[in-house]
């Protein structure tokens, strides 16, 4: 039986967890395991919402939301497609073109992110969920707004630690100061990340 989106997001959760563990007992090095477990958090979102999108492709060939159909793909793949398709049938062999259309979406989902809230919301109605945060948020018991506040907070932190080494920015700096990262924050952080996940599991 192939692995769930959920399966594949718990897994990093997982591997975040056992990172933050690793970071308290570590000693110096322990921040930049706390800052990588915060980061991998993320991506469990990330991975969550490609597999998504991937799994319900391959579930739902014969209704394709809107945002789904809209997705722009490179030229190249359909002629690939198409070329492959005759060749296979030159052949006398069965051709299986849906295999490399969830190929060539794959390889489109490989340079979107789905962390920010408009993106996840984004892959949402890739999947068909209709008011998608709204639903979300039910099942969180909270509402939208502080989803979009909690989640693009993560998401900045994320970006500090990933594009900027997590160093301060200062205006005129004498020596390279990092910003400070609390492990009973970023385990808070990786709890929270989970809920959302499983909410929005229970919703697509």
């Amino acid at each position: 039986m192939p692995i769930s989106p959920k399966d594949a997001a718990d897994d990093c959760l997982d591997r975040a967890k056992q990172m933050l563990c690793t970071g308290c007992v570590a000693g110096p090095p322990a921040d930049d395991l706390r800052r990588m477990a915060l980061v991998m958090g993320v991506a469990a979102l990330d991975t969550y919402m490609h597999a998504l999108v991937l799994t319900h492709l391959s579930a739902n060939r014969a209704e394709l939301p809107k945002p789904l159909q809209r997705l722009a793909v490179d030229f190249r793949e359909l002629t690939q497609l198409a070329e492959k398709v005759v060749v296979a049938q030159r052949r006398d062999r069965t051709s299986r073109p849906w295999v490399q259309v969830k190929n060539a979406l794959h390889r489109k989902l490989l340079t979107m992110t789905f962390q920010a809230y408009e993106d996840v919301g984004t892959a949402m109605a890739m999947v068909g969920v209709k008011k998608g945060w709204e639903m979300v948020a039910r099942e969180m018991g909270c509402t939208p707004v502080e989803i979009k506040a909690a989640l693009g907070g993560l998401v900045y932190r994320r970006d500090q630690i990933v594009h900027e080494g997590d160093i301060r920015r200062l205006v005129r700096p004498r020596a390279v100061q990092r910003n400070p990262i609390d492990p009973e924050q970023v385990k808070a952080d990786l709890d929270w990340l989970g809920g959302l996940i499983a909410a929005i599991d229970a919703t697509a």
